[in-house]
């Protein structure tokens, strides 16, 4: 059981290396102030977001014998089609959008019954650090 709760080594490093592209678009969007590094944020907070769903549609059709498949399979491209709308919007509206997007994820991957015990545990501050990134990049561009 407790084995269960660790988080394995790939996952723990794999995950937080993803974060850095969020820190590193968000620094150069505020040193900069260039509007390339605020769609550079919105294009991989985006990217990022579908692959959250892509987790969500891999746990479902692995749990294929609940009765209908319809409305998790549903939930799970949800958070692709946020992140695709986000790319049309003006960037303030996108960042606030993606963090919406990754915070009703988060609240939902934590009701998931079928995932490893550490997934919430690595969710947590891996969506977190998302969006801070993409609140503090809204601020930037509201100053």
């Amino acid at each position: 059981m407790e084995e269960q709760n660790i988080i394995p080594k790939p996952a723990f490093w794999l995950g937080y290396s993803g974060l850095v592209p969020f820190f590193i678009a968000a620094l150069l969007f505020y040193t900069s102030g260039s509007a390339s590094y605020g769609a550079a944020l919105i294009g991989y907070a985006a990217v990022i977001l579908s692959f959250l769903g892509g987790v969500r549609w891999g746990l479902a059709i692995v749990d294929s014998s609940s009765k209908s498949l319809l409305l998790p399979l549903f939930y799970s491209i949800l958070p692709s089609l946020i992140g695709w709308i986000a790319l049309f919007l003006p960037s303030q509206m996108g960042f606030i959008l993606l963090s919406c997007g990754f915070f009703a994820t988060l609240l939902a991957d934590m009701k998931l019954k079928n995932s490893p015990t550490w997934y919430a545990r690595l969710r947590i501050p891996l969506s977190l650090g998302a969006i801070t990134c993409l609140i503090f990049a809204f601020l930037v561009q509201s100053i």
